[in-house]
């Protein structure tokens, strides 16, 4: 599967439907694989990935926009972003091996909407099998309680833990212990996975920062070219209304500053595409750091609250044992207890897989994320020096143009005088 992602595009939107059914299908290829998807489809991978690897850093898909969806320019911008978040996926040494990716980029209509509608896939690479089946409607209720409580960020806090050195993750208590102290009501990692968050706070509000300079660095220059272009025009137009004397020097003044406003503006649209929309682009992706960890938090709190349940049912246990007129109930409390074991035992290895998965994705997303920035700064760099290239040619090859029109214009004006009539000279 790593062969046939690793050149992904997507390109040919074309507009299906009309009124309010109309929508946009675009052409992705990957490898000998050519396939037709519709942005929801994209929408759909991005979330199933997001569900099937808890912890990973999934690059998020482009946001859904309604206004101006169906105008050219913005087809093929989005283009570019979504196979930009393709590539990326790809780039995920565990994602790349995902049956959705695969599903999304082979599969024909029919077998891709049937794909669409399994409620789950059985199980991703590396998951504890069928987890969240085996532990039932409790599990699932626990994570989804975790994920609606758990707050918006984690406590900041200063310093940046090495993400390469393993750490521990607590192993599930036993029957004895779980009527001690509680293991899973402290993070020992906080530190480490706070470091995480206050990492991408930061990272995200710079790049968006710079993205947001970026973006008026394109508008700026955008707008020189069009003054160039403009100053063409203006220029040509006094060639035509001017005498045989200097028309000769505006047609080549006109010609010239047209031929700068091009380079600039072809400079624009590489600058777009190579420096502004992949920063903004990075941006989002850091959003994926924050997702994992409230995913790793959610896991936890599952954890803990399945902990407590084992506590409780130990206790209740321990209480009919010191009664004998009781001792018919202890049969179905042990039974209570063990399963309480088994429960808090797999929601352990949850923990651990989510924990590991998540510090192993935070060293590759540093890895990539300063190999991007790195590449947006030289792709900068390589097209201002190009495109000043080309207007130093662009005027340097009108020097001569200019001087030629300028001595034929006044080889053919009178001299100018002292007296009243009006004289001109270049």
């Amino acid at each position: 599967m790593a062969d046939a992602t690793d050149f992904v595009t997507v390109a040919n939107p074309e507009k299906v439907g009309e009124g309010m059914a109309m929508h946009v299908v675009y052409t992705v290829r990957s490898g000998p694989s050519v396939v037709r998807r519709r942005f929801r489809d994209f929408q759909w991978l991005y979330e199933r990935l997001v569900e099937d690897y808890e912890g990973a850093i999934v690059p998020p898909a482009p946001e859904k926009v309604q206004l101006g969806r169906f105008e050219e320019a913005f087809l093929r911008g989005r283009c570019r972003a979504l196979a930009r978040f393709l590539q990326r996926v790809s780039q995920n040494k565990e994602l790349v091996g995902s049956p959705r990716l695969t599903s999304f980029l082979t599969a024909d209509d029919a077998t891709f909407a049937a794909a669409k509608t399994e409620v789950k896939q059985s199980t991703a690479p590396g998951v504890v099998a069928d987890t969240r089946e085996q532990m039932g409607f409790w599990f699932q209720s626990a994570m989804s309680s975790a994920s609606s409580s758990i707050t918006r960020g984690i406590k900041q806090m200063s310093g940046e833990a090495t993400v390469e050195e393993p750490r521990s993750t607590p192993s599930a208590p036993s029957a004895a212990s779980a009527a001690g102290a509680d293991p899973w009501a402290e993070d020992p990692d906080l530190l480490e996975f706070a470091s995480y968050e206050e990492f991408a706070t930061k990272l995200e509000n710079n790049l968006t920062n710079v993205s947001r300079h970026a973006g008026g660095i394109l508008v700026r220059q955008r707008e020189w070219s069009a003054s160039l272009a403009g100053c063409g025009e203006t220029f040509k137009g006094l060639s035509d209304a001017e005498t045989d004397r200097t028309s000769p020097l505006f047609h080549e003044l006109g010609f010239s500053f047209e031929q700068a406003g091009k380079a600039g503006e072809g400079s624009s649209a590489r600058l777009l595409q190579a420096f502004v929309e992949p920063l903004q682009d990075a941006a989002r992706f850091v959003r994926g750091i924050k997702v994992a960890l409230h995913q790793r938090l959610a896991a936890r709190k599952a954890a803990h609250q399945a902990s407590t349940r084992l506590r409780s049912r130990q206790k209740h246990l321990n209480e009919l044992r010191a009664r004998p007129a009781d001792a018919s109930k202890v049969p179905g409390a042990e039974g209570a207890v063990t399963e309480a074991e088994q429960w808090l035992a797999q929601a352990t290895a949850h923990v651990a897989l989510v924990t590991d998965r998540l510090r192993q994705n935070m060293v590759q997303f540093k890895e990539q994320y300063l190999a991007e920035v790195k590449a947006a700064m030289q792709n900068y760099a390589t097209l201002q020096l190009k495109m000043a290239q080309d207007l130093a040619q662009t005027w340097e090859s009108s020097l001569g143009s200019f001087e030629n029109a300028a001595s034929m214009a006044g080889a053919a004006m009178p001299a100018a005088d002292d007296g009243d009539d009006e004289a001109f000279s270049v």
